[in-house]
């Protein structure tokens, strides 16, 4: 099934949304200038069309828009949101069997629902035909670090794409007595925090899990409680460390449920048909 087009008034509206929002938060654009992409924090602030009233704060939501242009790279381009509008408008119609308009209102869980399959899908794809020595290193693999390798592929992907969504967010700050070492500001694990329904899912308020990834850090020997001039950053390891663990646990849990790749790209061919 093709994407439906957007209508020019959309894309109009998309593009002043889209001007609207670079000059916010803490990278903006200064008008004139026209941005080439937008981050984080500015995509949260910017209000879908009435037609589409996309909900981007949800992970496999951000996956699938960030990978609409092959590049996941934490940058969300004015394309970007014209190729996610038509991909919502479509997967409406697909879900309603019928026209635009004709909604039912759990749409929206519905393709937050479609998108967390299609980021599950792309981290866990099948792996390419092998000579049998290669089956059986990856299962000896396998039984040495109980992950398969799509499994392990899957998390690293995940890893440097979560690292690229919160780095490009926000300044990376550096300090002179911790040479090499890159940290993200309170801000901008916030805004992880909102993502990733920390507060939903484990009852953990954000002072909470900020203090959290702090003492990781501190366990870890990155940094100490006792510098103050660290009270408000996590070293960015943390975070990506956070992010493959958190993924790990997703992709196990789909493994649990009877999940299997390619099991998403079979059932939309058979759709179409």
């Amino acid at each position: 099934m093709g994407n439906i087009p957007i209508s020019q008034s959309q894309q109009t509206y998309l593009t002043e949304e889209f001007s609207r929002v670079s000059r916010l938060g803490p990278l903006p654009t200064q008008p004139p200038a026209v941005p080439e992409y937008i981050v984080l924090d500015q995509l949260l602030q910017l209000q879908p069309p009435r037609e589409n009233p996309i909900d981007t704060a949800h992970l496999g939501t951000l996956y699938v828009l960030d990978s609409l242009d092959g590049t996941l790279n934490g940058r969300f381009s004015l394309q970007d949101l014209f190729d996610f509008a038509e991909l919502y408008a479509s997967q409406q119609v697909h879900s309603s069997g019928n026209t635009l308009g004709s909604i039912g209102s759990d749409f929206q869980s519905k393709f937050q629902a479609y998108c967390t399959l299609q980021m599950w899908s792309d981290l866990c794809g099948p792996l390419p035909s092998s000579s049998q020595s290669s089956s059986t290193t990856t299962t000896a693999n396998t039984k040495q670090t109980g992950k398969s390798e799509p499994e392990r592929d899957g998390a690293q992907k995940f890893r440097e794409w979560f690292s690229m969504l919160f780095s490009e967010n926000g300044p990376v700050l550096t300090f002179e007595a911790y040479p090499g070492q890159l940290f993200l500001s309170a801000g901008t694990i916030k805004t992880m925090h909102q993502i990733l329904g920390i507060k939903k899912m484990y009852g953990l308020d954000f002072q909470g899990f900020f203090d959290l990834l702090q003492r990781v850090a501190e366990e870890r020997h990155l940094t100490t409680l006792q510098d103050t001039s660290l009270d408000d950053v996590v070293p960015k390891n943390v975070v990506e460390s956070f992010g493959e663990d958190f993924i790990q646990g997703f992709l196990k849990l789909m493994s649990e449920l009877g999940f299997e790749p390619g099991m998403v790209g079979v059932a939309e061919s058979e759709e179409s048909e």
